[in-house]
């Protein structure tokens, strides 16, 4: 089943940037369905600082920010990032964020070596070609060392 995504919230005229998979994004609920669809690289951009100062300077949402903040401050875990991050929209239904949750929990419970696949996979997804490959050499780089 399909369904249309509306972006009930504001839409900044400056996009966030997530650089390794070559997006560009503007509010918040495209935020939310990018970490949805791509639990392998959350961890790379919902902990992130800039992520904090985008909801507060290009989205008008300083409470979301500030938990955010907060969150780095503590070394919190991934998931209560996503709590924060989901919760500033009505994306989402609690069914679907304790699966996201769930997913994000399994990612955790990896080895360093399929989490950094799993990485690379996405990367590969959105044809950034250069930064999959640079895992991947990596990964069997490391893979021979060790036999």
């Amino acid at each position: 089943m399909a369904r249309v995504v509306l972006c009930a919230g504001k839409r900044s005229r400056v996009p966030l940037c997530l650089h390794n998979v070559n997006k560009a994004l503007y509010s918040a609920e495209e935020i939310c369905y990018y970490l949805y669809h791509h639990a392998a690289t959350a961890e790379d951009y919902i902990t992130d600082s800039a992520l904090a100062d985008y909801y507060e300077t290009a989205l008008g949402l300083p409470a979301v920010a500030e938990r955010l903040r907060v969150l780095k401050a503590s070394e919190a875990e991934v998931a209560e990032y996503a709590h924060a991050v989901f919760g500033a929209t009505a994306m989402y239904t609690g069914e679907e964020i304790a699966e996201y949750l769930q997913e994000i929990e399994r990612l955790q419970e990896l080895k360093v070596w399929q989490k950094q696949k799993a990485k690379a996979d996405v990367y590969l997804e959105h044809r950034n070609y250069r930064d999959a490959m640079v895992l991947y050499e990596r990964l069997l780089r490391e893979r021979k060392e060790n036999e």
